[in-house]
C-alpha cells in the first residue's frame, strides 16, 4: 500500500507508530505544498529536504517519493513552473541519497501539464469516473 499524503511530522510518527504495530513498513509520499496555499497543507519546499530525513528515520514508514497538489489555475505557464519546482525538490532529493521513486502531482484537470514537468504519477478521478453525484 502507499499513503500519499503525509503532510506533517507528527502524522508521519502514527503511520509508523501503528504499522510496526502490525509488524509492516508501509511506503508514503511526503506532501509539498509547492504553491504555498494556506488552505493546503503539506511541507514547504524548503523543509522538502528535511522532511524527508526525519521521516525516513521511522522504523514503519518508506519515504519513496514526494507528492504535491497545483493550485486551481488557467495560467499554465504558472502550473508548469511550479512542477518545475517540484522536479527540482526531487532531483535534489534523489541525489542526496533518498530512495524516491515517485513525483505524484497531476490530477484531472492538470495531469497534462504535469506529466510534461516530470510527473511520474497522476490521480485522475473525474477524468475517468466523472463528478461525484454526491460532492463533500
Amino acid at each position: 500500500s502507499l499513503i500519499h499524503s503525509v503532510d506533517s511530522l507528527p502524522l508521519a510518527e502514527e503511520i509508523s507508530e501503528q504499522s510496526e504495530k502490525k509488524g509492516l513498513v508501509t511506503d508514503v509520499l511526503a506532501e509539498i505544498n509547492i504553491g504555498k496555499e494556506p488552505t493546503k497543507s503539506g511541507f514547504s519546499a524548503e523543509q522538502a529536504e528535511d522532511a524527508m530525513d526525519k521521516i525516513s528515520s521511522l522504523p514503519g514508514i518508506r519515504a519513496v517519493g514526494l507528492m504535491a497538489m497545483l493550485p486551481k489555475s488557467e495560467n499554465s505557464r504558472y502550473l508548469s513552473d511550479l512542477c518545475l519546482q517540484m522536479r527540482a525538490i526531487y532531483d535534489t532529493i534523489k541525489k542526496e541519497g533518498f530512495p524516491v521513486r515517485y513525483l505524484s502531482m497531476g490530477m484531472s484537470e492538470d495531469y497534462r501539464i504535469a506529466i510534461r514537468n516530470g510527473s511520474n504519477m497522476i490521480r485522475l478521478g473525474r477524468a475517468i469516473f466523472g463528478e461525484r453525484s454526491n460532492p463533500r
